[in-house]
């Protein structure tokens, strides 16, 4: 007779709020503004439902639901290895603390699998070498010599005791 769940939200909307909105139908809740958790009769859930739904068209638009990607740098030399290391001095990374995001713009990339069959793509610039998980249906596309933008998360790798740096494709 009793329901739990939990929620993340889209980056725009404070679901929090949104649920504190609807506390009448519930049991139990309590989160923060990107996470939160939830119980309720199995009877409150319908009307809950549609209370939230209610106060999300209300005080949301469409747009918010929209990915938004940007970078919070634009590289045009060398990163460094010494770099990545101070940025990870500023963790832990979350909500509150982003992770910066860098963007390198490039007109010749070169895009190969890290192994033959693999799904995942190495790819060098000018500026910093990346990786990028299950990149393999953009190959074509990185491949192509026009002008792109690449936006990574810098990542400092530790293999037998020696640190390399991989920048992280996001977008």
């Amino acid at each position: 007779g009793k329901l739990h769940g939990s929620a993340r939200s889209v980056e725009s909307i404070n679901i929090f709020d949104a649920i504190t909105s609807c506390k009448e139908y519930l049991t139990d809740f309590g989160g923060h503004s990107q996470a939160a958790g939830i119980s309720l009769n199995i009877e409150n859930f319908l009307p809950f439902k549609k209370a939230l739904e209610s106060y999300i068209d209300k005080n949301f638009s469409y747009d918010c639901f929209t990915p938004v990607k940007c970078a919070d740098l634009l590289i045009t030399s060398r990163f460094t290895l010494d770099l990545a290391k101070e940025i990870n001095r500023l963790e832990p990374f979350g909500t509150a603390n982003r992770k910066p995001v860098f963007a390198v713009t490039a007109r010749n990339l070169k895009a190969s699998p890290i192994k033959i069959g693999s799904p995942h793509l190495n790819i060098k610039s000018d500026y910093i070498e990346m990786l990028y998980f299950n990149g393999a249906e953009s190959k074509s596309m990185l491949d192509l010599p026009f002008e792109k933008t690449v936006l990574f998360e810098p990542n400092v790798s530790v293999f037998n005791h020696e640190e390399s740096l991989k920048g992280y494709v996001k977008d």
